[in-house]
């Protein structure tokens, strides 16, 4: 994983067109990018939730965070941040 997009499922829309932005200006494949609400870039199934999340955002290469007023009232961004700054 080399880019992890931490953002509201309320913001899908937008991280659908930073994920064709970032693909068409890098030549990241969707294997490189994790953004949980978004199909095709989603957790994989039965996977720990909570254990995968911790290790993609800590080990990614770049951790993206969208900060909306809809991301700022969602645990799992605060989750994600704390647990890159961490």
């Amino acid at each position: 994983m080399k880019v992890f997009i931490s953002h509201s499922s309320e913001d899908v829309k937008t991280v659908q067109l930073l994920i064709t932005a970032l693909r068409m200006s890098t030549g990241l494949s969707a294997k490189d990018i994790r953004a949980s609400s978004v199909e095709g870039y989603r957790l994989p199934g039965g996977a720990d939730t909570d254990e995968l999340l911790r290790a993609e955002v800590h080990d990614a290469e770049v951790l993206i965070a969208l900060l909306t007023p809809a991301s700022a009232k969602s645990v799992y961004v605060l989750f994600e941040l704390g647990a890159r700054w961490g």
